[in-house]
Order: C-alpha cells, then structure tokens, then sequence
C-alpha cells in the first residue's frame, strides 16, 4: 500500500519507550533480513525474543536510546543510539561515543523524508549529553543519507569483523 501524506507534520517523532520493545524488534528484524544478515527464517521468534530482551534491558537504564516516527499509532521507522565508555582520546576526552544502528523505514514509507527526522531527532539528543563521537555502518543506500547529516568517512580505519 502506498501512503500519500500532506506533510511530514502527520508524523509523530517520539523516543521509544518499553511499550514499543515489539515494533522495535520486528523493523530491526526487517533491516537484518533486507541486508542479509538473517537468512534462516526458522529463527525468526527466537531473534526477535532475543531482540526484545535487549530492549526491555537497555531501554530503561539509557544505554540503548531509540527514536520512532509513528503514523496514525503505528511505527513505521525507528533508529537505535548505543551509549559506549572508551579510554579517552585527543578528540574524545570525555570517552563517551554512540553508535548508531537500526535506522529503518518501512519500505512504502521510504523516500519521503522520515529516516532523516528520527536521525536528526537522535543526533538532538546526543547533543545534549557528554556523547562527542557518532559512528555508524552505512548500508549503500543509506549513505546518501549519512553524508548529508554531516557523517563523514573515515578513510583511515576500515570497519573489520572476525566471529568467533
């Protein structure tokens, strides 16, 4: 279905609390999924619970902040701030960063502006507190977005993963 909307005042950006664990975890499970991350449906319930632990956890005692853009009551995107302590550095004495993760709209509601609204409302939010260093992993798609917000890449560290 696509939505046609006046403008973007129908949209209430609003920070999410623990009554929003379920739709936070069903877009983080939407992102996973679109960038491959997930492929084995068969854990599907098992993820999600997984993600709503997480939540339920780390929404109260503010190391996970998440803002949402709702529609006529329903999330329709969302975006996640982990709050990190790191020895201090030259540029970063305080030590705290954020790292930015789930930034997702729903796919009939892309282009119109609402991935910018929820980023711009967490980058609001870190301003206000001793957060000096943002950092996140663009998907192709979203850099675009990112660059436009003022991120920058960083040519000097490469982002590596190693399981184990």
């Amino acid at each position: 279905m696509i939505y046609n909307i006046e403008h973007l005042n129908d949209i209430i950006i609003k920070r999410a609390t623990t009554a929003d664990i379920d739709s936070l975890a069903e877009l983080r499970f939407r992102l996973l999924v679109e960038v491959g991350d997930i492929t084995d449906m068969r854990i599907e319930d098992e993820i999600k619970q997984k993600f709503r632990d997480y939540f339920l956890k780390n929404i109260p005692d503010n190391t996970f902040i998440a803002y949402v853009a709702e529609y006529k009551k329903q999330i329709i995107a969302s975006s996640g701030l982990i709050i990190q302590q790191y020895p201090p550095t030259a540029k970063n004495i305080t030590q705290a960063e954020g790292y930015i993760m789930n930034i997702y709209t729903l796919p009939e509601w892309r282009k119109k502006g609402i991935a910018s609204l929820v980023l711009k409302q967490l980058i609001r939010y870190t301003e206000s507190t001793n957060i000096k260093k943002l950092w996140l992993r663009a998907s192709d798609d979203g850099k675009k977005l990112y660059k436009k917000m003022g991120f920058l890449e960083d040519s000097h560290f490469a982002y590596m993963i190693k399981w184990i």
